[in-house]
């Protein structure tokens, strides 16, 4: 399954603006009881997961700067997550090098790639869901992001907590 994701967030978006803008935008990937990948933050390069830092206590560490906390009615169980995928830019360089429009190209980019992971996910049976909710100075310490980075996007995948009910099926 995460070879799968890995490998859509290799494909860049059809636009030659757009691919460009996704060379200046590095992935981040927290990920947790995969076989085969170590526990901890991984960069992500051309479909492949490069171990950065191993830590087994990344994804507690997302969860507590998550920000709709844990709570009896609502479950964020991004601690759970196996996977939590960070798109990330260095605004300066970006605008240096596409000018005004490079941040709205950075996101339509990152979208491109959000949205090649959730279908990924969806033919896997899993949940994977865009959020830009977590405190970004705190979670920029979690995933090792320099001072000067900033998160553009984030994606959660795992398992649906609610097996049962209609489901979306994302794949048709």
């Amino acid at each position: 399954t995460l070879t799968t994701a890995l490998a859509w967030l290799g494909v860049p978006p059809p636009h030659p603006t757009l691919a460009a803008a996704f060379d200046a935008v590095t992935v981040t990937a927290v990920v947790q009881h995969i076989d085969g990948h170590t526990p901890g933050i991984h960069r992500v390069h051309d479909g492949t997961a490069h171990l950065l830092r191993r830590d087994p206590t990344a994804p507690a560490g997302l969860e507590a700067n998550y920000g709709y906390g844990l709570t009896p009615v609502n479950g964020c169980g991004i601690a759970n997550a196996p996977l939590t995928v960070f798109f990330s830019v260095r605004p300066r360089e970006l605008f240096a090098r596409f000018g005004p429009a490079g941040w709205s190209a950075a996101q339509h980019a990152c979208g491109w790639a959000v949205h090649g992971l959730c279908l990924a996910a969806a033919a896997e049976g899993l949940f994977a869901r865009p959020v830009r909710a977590f405190k970004e100075i705190q979670t920029k310490e979690v995933i090792g992001l320099d001072e000067d980075e900033t998160i553009v996007l984030s994606a959660v995948v795992g398992v649906p907590r609610e097996t049962g009910g209609a489901v979306l099926d994302l794949r048709t």
